[in-house]
């Protein structure tokens, strides 16, 4: 879906026209995602060049960014440690590169919202998407464009720089994480909700805990096997928990209350 959003030649709403970005890409999600679990957000990047952001860039971003998190998800800034976003690996976007593995494992992170901007006259074309972190795959999408005032078009001249400090590709290393880790009162801990295991997601949730404990260390891929099944088994009988092939309530809770 794409649409044309205007702004004011008084002042940009670029909130606004952010936010009506951010409900549109929410309600385009091929499937609900988990509140409980962090979405990363970047500046977006000159499709031109994409080793260039903006002030505009940065702003359009973290607009959209909060948008979802006011709809209720945990959304983490992912930036370097000298304070610039990164947003690409070496010949592409964040989301396109080997590293979202890697960034996936420090942040304990489903999704990215990754997003380009190409300038054209009097308007900017955006498209914004969230990408899974688990197999790079598009979740939602949205695509419109602005009509640019003299003050959208100096946003888009200020602060111009590159997500790499240097010619050399940035690795997770550069990269200040945040803290994710669960507080144990969430809904998953509370049992307010019950994880389904047939979903990658939710597998790939109790797999990533399991691997805590020590109990999984195949692959956290979102597939519920034979390996998924024996760690769960495992930590059912060091817990004294019956039934230890059945996953239920008082499992999960046991699971992610530790």
């Amino acid at each position: 879906m794409e649409r044309d959003l205007c702004a004011s030649t008084h002042g940009p709403d670029l909130d606004s026209i952010a936010y009506v970005a951010g409900d549109m890409l929410e309600g385009n999600l091929l499937y609900d995602l988990d509140r409980t679990l962090p979405i990363l957000s970047t500046s977006f990047v000159n499709l031109d060049n994409l080793n260039e952001t903006s002030a505009f860039g940065r702003l359009i971003g973290e607009q959209i960014a909060s948008r979802l998190s006011q709809h209720g998800y945990k959304v983490v800034e992912l930036r370097l440690s000298n304070g610039k976003v990164l947003v690409k690996e070496k010949n592409g976007e964040l989301a396109l590169s080997r590293e979202m593995k890697r960034i996936d494992k420090s942040y304990d992170a489903q999704a990215v919202i990754v997003g380009t901007y190409c300038i054209a006259e009097n308007w900017a074309f955006v498209s914004t998407r969230l990408v899974s972190t688990l197999d790079n795959s598009i979740l939602s999408s949205y695509n419109f464009s602005i009509r640019m005032g003299g003050l959208l078009k100096a946003l888009v001249k200020k602060n111009i720089s590159n997500a790499a400090t240097s010619k050399k590709t940035v690795g997770i290393s550069d990269i200040t994480p945040e803290k994710t880790k669960r507080a144990g009162n969430d809904p998953i801990s509370i049992g307010s909700m019950l994880l389904d295991l047939t979903t990658p997601l939710s597998a790939k949730i109790v797999q990533s805990q399991l691997a805590r404990f020590g109990y999984y260390t195949a692959k956290i891929d979102g597939k519920w096997g034979k390996r998924s099944r024996v760690a769960l088994a495992s930590f059912k009988r060091v817990r004294g928990l019956p039934n230890v092939n059945e996953w239920n309530m008082s499992t999960q809770i046991a699971l992610f209350s530790g």
